[in-house]
């Protein structure tokens, strides 16, 4: 999958290596006239704006399964804190040598969801199982010593009760 998403890529460089004319439909065209900013100039300086203000939300679910199914990491847990009312971090316990490699793997996130609750969202590494105080255990593997294993579904019903409590709680 990897190696098509990055051909993928490459022929998409290729074809935006030079300006190219583009279909719009005249409710489109509206849409864009309407969201234009008075510094704008041109549909394709409205069309750069919007795609740099896209807000990348990705379910929790599929960021954990996406992370558990890569070859290329090892992951003990993955563990999630819920920092405020609307910061969740990731953490995902790795080998010292994986640490570099989860950035290719979570991709730009700006956002994660949780059942039907949006939080701002911060994933990172950590090489130490469990280390991360107060956060819910959303996953962890079967061998690790002095810790019960926590599947997927199990780790995502407590967080949501987590959130839930939180919420609660404020």
């Amino acid at each position: 999958m990897e190696q098509r998403e990055h051909e993928a890529d490459g022929r998409i460089d290729e074809q935006l290596s030079e300006p190219h004319h583009l279909w719009i439909e005249k409710e489109t065209m509206r849409t864009l006239h309407d969201r234009a900013q008075a510094d704008e100039e041109t549909i394709d300086d409205v069309i750069s704006r919007l795609l740099t203000e896209t807000e990348t939300v990705v379910n929790i679910q599929q960021i954990v399964e996406h992370i558990i199914k890569a070859e290329e990491l090892d992951p003990a847990t993955i563990e999630a804190s819920i920092v405020s009312e609307n910061m969740l971090d990731i953490t995902v316990a790795l080998p010292p040598n994986q640490m570099d490699d989860l950035a290719p793997f979570i991709g730009e996130i700006d956002k994660v969801q949780v059942e039907d609750e949006t939080f701002d969202c911060y994933v990172g590494a950590s090489s130490s199982p469990g280390g991360v105080r107060g956060s819910t255990i959303v996953y962890a593997r079967d061998n690790i010593i002095r810790m019960d294993p926590v599947s997927l579904d199990e780790g995502l019903e407590q967080l949501k009760q987590d959130i839930a409590d939180f919420k609660a709680e404020s």
